[in-house]
């Protein structure tokens, strides 16, 4: 049985890394979302899509696998206050989906990673994640009495970007 789990654990971290994922490219400070990636997040379904980039501190993850600093973006923060939010754009040139971070840069997440200064494009994994305890910064949303699923605080879903396994 552990054995099976194991293979079946393989198989979605393949998975995942073959469907969940973007391309950083620090000539543009751009990202560019997969296909799969971008019907996850269910982006066709909102009025305007907005993003959101920062730095997660160790400690605000349930996941020990890593170490080192790590990147993830949400869509559409609702923080009641003015920042740096990124525009969802479609390229019609490449045909592709993606958005524009200038806080932090493609190259702030490149030397944090430990990824070459000589590379521009780099494909990374983004694991979505639905956060069990609320960390400081963006603050949890509530969700309205009047709403179904009643008067509580949801915390929203984070796609973060893991760094590249080392060999």
């Amino acid at each position: 049985m552990k054995r099976l789990r194991l293979f079946l654990f393989r198989v979605w971290r393949w998975y995942r890394h073959r469907v969940l994922y973007v391309i950083l490219d620090a000539t543009d400070n751009s990202v560019t979302l997969s296909r799969v990636l971008f019907e996850l997040m269910d982006v066709m379904t909102l009025e305007e899509a907005k993003v959101f980039v920062f730095h997660l501190c160790n400690h605000c993850t349930d996941d020990a696998s890593h170490s080192g600093a790590l990147y993830a973006f949400m869509i559409n923060p609702n923080f009641g206050m003015s920042t740096q939010l990124a525009d969802i754009q479609y390229n019609a040139k490449h045909r592709t989906i993606g958005f524009e971070t200038l806080c932090p840069t493609v190259n702030r997440i490149f030397f944090d990673y430990g990824i070459p200064a000589t590379a521009t494009k780099v494909k990374l994994t983004v694991k979505p994640v639905r956060l069990t305890k609320p960390i400081a910064f963006p603050p949890p949303v509530t969700v309205p009495s009047g709403s179904p699923e009643g008067s509580h605080t949801s915390h929203p879903i984070y796609y973060i970007i893991m760094p590249p396994r080392k060999p």
